[in-house]
């Protein structure tokens, strides 16, 4: 009996992950004056708080392409804010793709420079009291990292 329960829960800890993160790459492209941003999340986490935000059902997996890439799109527009001198600077969303228990989320923010920056991620916040949102940014070779959390959610990145 003991085997069979010790098999259950060793199993079900494949499907499941202890730690709730989000990590975005940003990286300033000064011919293109963008900012361009790679997002990686847990597919489930994500799924969850899509379905949480909009009261809809959703499943990651079956969803088609555009169903997902809309609704992804929606989601970062509503929890992931770059602003210059307080004004909020638009997302341009590029698409998505999986790499095993986790989804890629690709998008560029046109900017002409990057003084004055600030950022509000409040990616998942909703769904997951330990929700950390680590950001790694490389501005010409000039990399800082940041860590947002429930208590930390908008920071200044770049005078």
């Amino acid at each position: 009996m003991n085997t069979a329960i010790l098999y259950i829960l060793a199993i079900a800890g494949i499907f499941t992950h202890p730690f709730h993160v989000a990590v975005t790459e940003m990286s300033y492209n000064m011919n293109r004056q963008s900012i361009e941003v790679s997002q990686r999340m847990f597919s489930d986490d994500l799924e969850k708080g899509i379905r949480s935000a909009y009261g809809i059902s959703f499943d990651i997996l079956e969803a088609s392409q555009a169903e997902r890439d809309t609704l992804i799109m929606r989601y970062i527009n509503d929890n992931f804010h770059l602003k210059k001198n307080k004004k909020r600077l638009t997302i341009r969303y590029l698409g998505s793709e999986f790499e095993e228990e986790a989804l890629w989320a690709y998008f560029e923010i046109p900017a002409s420079d990057t003084e004055n920056l600030s950022l509000r991620n409040t990616l998942l916040f909703n769904e997951f009291d330990d929700q950390q949102n680590l950001v790694h940014i490389d501005r010409q070779k000039d990399l800082r990292s940041y860590i947002f959390r429930r208590s930390d959610k908008e920071q200044v990145i770049f005078r």
